[in-house]
């Protein structure tokens, strides 16, 4: 947008606009019941494809990969939240009594922005969405189709949905392992993004089994690895001492960042000083220490308390979850046996009209006069060695009947109508 016009510079793309942007016409497709490596191999495939769409949503810094992300991992990854503004029906929805023709031109211009922005994102959503579709095998997911399309199907919706299979389902052991992987220390030897990339994995994971690991879960974790550390405790205390408010994940990173630059710096300059200087930081670092051991204590505490119970509350509503899945499939388990139990009961009954004996002329399913030469005697009604689904097969001959079966099969020889029928 012009800062001084108002007018408007974001760009509407079109449907090959953004196939174009995306770099890839479809997804690796996946044959059979999905499974969690590779529901995780494709979207991930599908993330570096939106990731090349432009939006300024969510922080603008990876595309429309919020689409796909599920909250918690994006918000890890860009430090924002992926949220789509509410558009007002008409740009003077937006307009103040009083406001200047600037004013209203600045409005217009944003309200304009948002809504080819938004547009973009329903085109692209669209566009993803399908690409998903194709990657999997429509046995695991025509339930949540209309029969026509899944454009009504959120690409999150559409991997949660793929994730109740029983061949995708994470299991408790699985957990408690990511759990472990999430608590693990940084390598302060490595660059933070390392340590970053490894959260997002996590977290991600995490709400893929339904149990979210929250923004302050994470800022409670790299917290305390960061005081353990001992690699400023100064400046350890200052993050500590910073507004609830300002202690994010993305903050922090950013926090750590510039102390480990920090750091870096002072020890290029103090690696030649002697002795008398090393002697007055052991003195001073040692009360220092003390402080941070108590402080890093209480974090413990906290963090253990903290992830203990939101993680009980979403383990408790994911078991719900489960609970009211099983009920629902015993329900559709007793109306199949419900089912089962009428047909025999039917089949029965026909058994008992025709004497009790299916050789019978006329009785069940097979033809009294039918014969086939692979099949023999008793055979279904229609089928017959012209009919016979092996009929193309070599030496079958088409031309056989129970008047000349020309050394085809005797099997049931006595079924049926003469001749060779009782």
């Amino acid at each position: 947008m012009d800062s001084i016009t108002g007018d408007p510079k974001d760009k509407a793309y079109s449907p090959s606009d953004i196939k174009e942007l995306m770099g890839i016409t479809s997804l690796t497709h996946h044959d059979g019941a999905p499974t969690y490596k590779a529901i995780t191999k494709i979207r991930n495939e599908a993330y570096r494809a939106l990731s090349k769409v432009p939006s300024k949503f969510g922080g603008g810094t990876f595309g429309m990969i919020g689409i796909l992300m599920p909250a918690s991992a994006y918000l890890t990854a860009a430090g924002e939240a992926w949220t789509l503004p509410a558009i007002e029906q008409t740009a003077d929805d937006r307009f103040n009594v009083g406001d200047r023709l600037s004013d209203k031109r600045v409005k217009r211009a944003e309200w304009w922005n948002e809504s080819i922005g938004v547009e973009n994102v329903k085109r692209t959503q669209k566009i993803i969405i399908n690409l998903l579709v194709d990657a999997f095998d429509d046995d695991y997911y025509m339930d949540i189709g209309n029969g026509y399309s899944y454009d009504h199907v959120t690409p999150q919706d559409f991997i949660k949905h793929l994730l109740k299979d029983p061949h995708a389902t994470i299991d408790d052991v699985e957990q408690q392992n990511n759990t472990e992987k999430f608590n693990e220390p940084p390598d302060w030897s490595k660059p933070i993004a390392v340590y970053e990339k490894k959260m997002k994995e996590c977290v991600e994971f995490a709400s893929d089994a339904g149990v979210p690991i929250t923004d302050k879960q994470q800022v409670q974790v790299l917290q305390t690895h960061f005081g353990k550390s001992g690699l400023d405790g100064k400046k350890y205390t200052e993050w500590k001492k910073k507004p609830d408010a300002d202690k994010t994940w993305k903050n922090l990173v950013t926090f750590i960042k510039e102390t480990l630059a920090d750091v870096t710096a002072i020890n290029k300059v103090t690696a030649g000083d002697n002795k008398l200087f090393e002697a007055h930081s052991v003195t001073d670092t040692s009360k220092e220490s003390e402080t941070i051991e108590l402080t890093n204590a209480l974090d413990n505490l906290a963090n253990a308390a903290l992830y203990k119970k939101e993680y009980a509350e979403a383990l408790q509503t994911s078991i719900a979850e489960k609970d009211k899945q099983l009920v629902e499939k015993d329900k559709v388990i007793a109306e199949l046996v419900k089912q089962n139990t009428t047909l025999i009961n039917k089949l029965g009954s026909n058994n008992e009209n025709s004497g009790g004996n299916l050789s019978t002329p006329g009785a069940g399913w097979a033809d009294p006069n039918g014969y086939c030469w692979t099949h023999g005697y008793r055979v279904g009604q229609g089928h017959n060695s012209m009919t016979c689904r092996d009929a193309e097969k070599p030496g079958h001959k088409k031309e056989a009947t129970r008047q000349n079966i020309m050394g085809g099969s005797t099997k049931n020889a006595g079924f049926g109508n003469k001749p060779n029928g009782k």
